[in-house]
């Protein structure tokens, strides 16, 4: 499974990305981090995209109050 970290870009600036994969996942939540592994499970090419720097990761699942079900590392 690869991660990419795409940092947010001004209007001038493009980034660009040549890769092949059967399943592209958006945002390391819950949800994304649950279909991510069940996908590289069954053998699937997952990309996994998030837009924060995996060091200080805070999903969404996290932010909106599931501090009971993802507590600090």
């Amino acid at each position: 499974m690869a991660v990419v970290h795409a940092p947010a870009a001004s209007a001038e600036e493009k980034t660009c990305f040549d890769l092949s994969t059967d399943v592209v996942v958006v945002g390391l939540g819950a949800a994304g981090a649950a279909t991510a592994i069940t996908a590289a499970d069954k053998g699937a090419q997952v990309l996994l995209i998030e837009r924060q720097p995996l060091k200080t990761l805070r999903s969404n699942t996290r932010m909106s109050g599931g501090y009971i079900h993802c507590p600090e590392k």
